[in-house]
């Protein structure tokens, strides 16, 4: 019997659609009705266009105004969950205590105190509550996460991951757009995730002290930072760093990667999602791979859909989520105070 999938969107950019399109795609999934929590003309704006006729069009489903009454009405096994950040903790709470597993996009949380909320309205609940890392389910990364816990350039040193996410223009970011807001974290949170996640995961030790540098260059309109620069020092000794770009107006990689290890080096650019090369280099000379990559937020979708069926096991688990948000946060105040952050943070 198929699962019983519901979106829940309240300004979520192009990742509804986008997520259950690919859902609705899968033989063991039916997504059947979706929860929209804001109206059409701040859906218009968060969504670029996008309102829920536009979902009941092309999905087939049927329309709710709340999470619960969906939940009850259409007995589902399951949510997607899309929107404003600042506001996600209020509304998981809400599909969890309706007895539903819920999924949602990064970040889940800008706090700490929403973050452990979320963790403990699984808990009670009994439900699952995922949250991706996407850069994870990119097959390069994965087979160079692979190579290095094999121990192919020996001791890991260092570790370099850069993320970039285009530039901010009035059309992509209009007035009136939530993001805008600092309540919601700004991208010092949102794309910090990117750098912080795949840190975490290649490095595979918690971090210890953080310290950044953000400003806004070249972004007038936005009133967070446009470019930035962490580091971090892991309980193991590795020493990481990030770099965001957020104004970015030429073709670039949007993920690059470098490991500096005792017996060897490696270096991986992803150029959109799409196209990737890594090399490695030794002793006795280099070799690089590339190729296509894998669709990641298909990866994504299949890997929760396995677990949900009992097929495999949950990726990024709300636990593991708030240990990537506690690092960007200690980035965030370090820039903010312009000095050192010990982690765990002391709240």
């Amino acid at each position: 019997m198929a699962l019983k999938v519901g979106i829940v969107d309240f300004g979520g950019w192009f990742y509804p659609m986008c997520y259950a399109q690919i859902l609705a795609a899968m033989d063991e999934v039916d997504v059947v009705a979706g929860a929209f929590l804001v109206d059409d003309e701040t859906m218009a704006i968060a969504n670029y266009g996008t309102v829920r006729q536009n979902f009941v069009d092309a999905l087939g489903i049927t329309a709710y105004g709340e999470i619960a009454e969906m939940v009850q009405a259409e007995k589902l096994d399951a949510v997607i969950l899309f929107g404003e950040y600042g506001r996600k903790a209020d509304h998981i709470e809400t599909a969890a205590a309706c007895g539903v597993n819920v999924y949602t996009t990064k970040p889940p949380a800008v706090t700490m105190d929403q973050m452990r909320r979320i963790i403990q309205a699984g808990k009670t609940h009994g439900v699952s509550i995922t949250i991706p890392e996407h850069t994870r389910f990119n097959t390069a990364i994965g087979e160079v996460r692979s190579r290095v816990r094999a121990d192919e350039i020996g001791k890991l040193i260092s570790a370099r991951v850069l993320h970039q996410h285009g530039h901010l223009t009035p059309e992509s970011m209009p007035e009136g757009h939530w993001y805008r807001l600092p309540e919601n974290g700004g991208p010092e949170i949102s794309l910090g995730w990117y750098c912080s996640g795949l840190l975490q995961w290649l490095v595979d030790s918690p971090p210890v002290r953080a310290y950044a540098e953000y400003d806004n260059y070249m972004t007038p309109l936005y009133p967070h930072m446009d470019n930035g620069k962490g580091i971090v020092r892991f309980a193991n000794g590795v020493i990481g760093s990030a770099d965001i770009y957020f104004s970015t107006e030429v073709p670039y990689p949007t993920t690059e990667v470098e490991l500096i290890g005792s017996e060897g080096n490696i270096v991986l650019r992803l150029f959109e999602a799409v196209r990737s090369e890594y090399t490695i280099y030794k002793a006795d000379g280099q070799t690089t791979f590339g190729g296509m990559n894998s669709d990641s937020i298909y990866e994504e979708m299949r890997s929760w859909i396995n677990a949900l069926t009992g097929k495999g096991d949950f990726q990024m688990p709300a636990e593991e989520a708030a240990t990537i948000l506690e690092l960007c946060i200690a980035w965030k105040q370090s820039a903010e105070a312009n000095q050192p952050v010990c982690l765990p943070l002391v709240e």
